[in-house]
């Protein structure tokens, strides 16, 4: 747990601690520790099923929670400052196959109310959110913004919170949603394939079916030139930002201390820790 990791870096019980809570950073600095963040290959979304009759099948109600959620505030009140906005894809700079071409969802409340409207869904909706506490950073606080944004726009949306290992299961049983919080990750490969492969209509937990995606994506997979794969990579990620089957918010952070004995020791975006050139120094 959070306050556990914490707790044993004051103490010294630990010699490195990682996932920091953003608001612990100065804390831990004042007591001498060494600070370092990395974005994480990972994506944090809100997955929209809108593979089963509802609101959510009609992609300008999908688009319009897009512009209803302030992925600033997030980045900024939230994390602090740590992690950074999604392009309006699921996989960061860092990965192969990132759209550089692409921007976040604007906030635009006015744009959100229109394009709900324009689907029949003026007077808003309610939906069930499924949510985590400590799965990943900050995540209760983020739903909770999300949610009060989402009320702005009439759509009502009903947290349940649920358990880490049960949580998985409910993924892969199809027992989500409509609507819960997801981090994609592309790591160890750092290719945008590893998350696009769940959005196939016959992906695990599937909650999102395009033919036109599921052909593009075959694509990239037969396709065994490096730039022409990365070219057909870009052109799904255009695909999956206008269909937007998620909410798009931001590459999470991953912050990292250490006491001062310690020399050496970084945290790679893809979870990985080189230990090899890490010192220990004698107490």
């Amino acid at each position: 747990e959070d306050s556990t990791r914490v707790a044993g870096l004051e103490t010294g019980e630990l010699d490195v601690g990682v996932l920091i809570p953003p608001e612990q950073v100065d804390r831990l600095k004042a007591r001498g520790l060494q600070l370092g963040a990395v974005d994480l290959a990972q994506g944090m979304v809100v997955n929209l099923r809108s593979n089963v009759p509802g609101p959510l099948q009609h992609r300008k109600v999908r688009q319009a929670l897009n512009y209803a959620v302030d992925k600033e505030a997030i980045l900024r009140s939230i994390l602090r400052g740590y992690g950074r906005l999604l392009q309006g894809q699921v996989v960061g700079p860092d990965a192969f196959g990132h759209n550089p071409h692409l921007a976040p969802y604007a906030y635009d409340v006015a744009r959100a109310k229109r394009l709900l409207a324009e689907a029949g869904y003026g007077g808003g909706f309610e939906v069930t959110f499924h949510g985590t506490i400590g799965r990943y950073t900050k995540d209760k606080e983020i739903e909770e913004l999300i949610i009060g944004q989402l009320a702005e726009v009439g759509v009502r949306a009903r947290l349940e919170i649920v358990e880490g290992g049960v949580y998985i299961q409910r993924h892969i049983a199809r027992q989500l949603g409509p609507l819960w919080i997801w981090a994609w990750q592309y790591f160890p490969a750092m290719d945008a394939d590893l998350p696009l492969n769940f959005f196939t209509c016959a992906g695990v937990g599937n909650f999102f079916c395009s033919r036109d995606f599921d052909d593009l994506f075959a694509q990239t997979r037969r396709e065994m030139d490096p730039g022409r794969r990365r070219a057909l990579l870009q052109r799904l990620a255009l695909l999956v930002r206008e269909e937007a089957p998620v909410i798009f918010l931001v590459q999470t952070p991953g912050i990292y201390a250490a006491q001062p004995r310690v020399k050496g020791f970084t945290w790679r975006p893809d979870y990985l820790m080189d230990l090899h050139r890490v010192e220990l120094q004698r107490r």
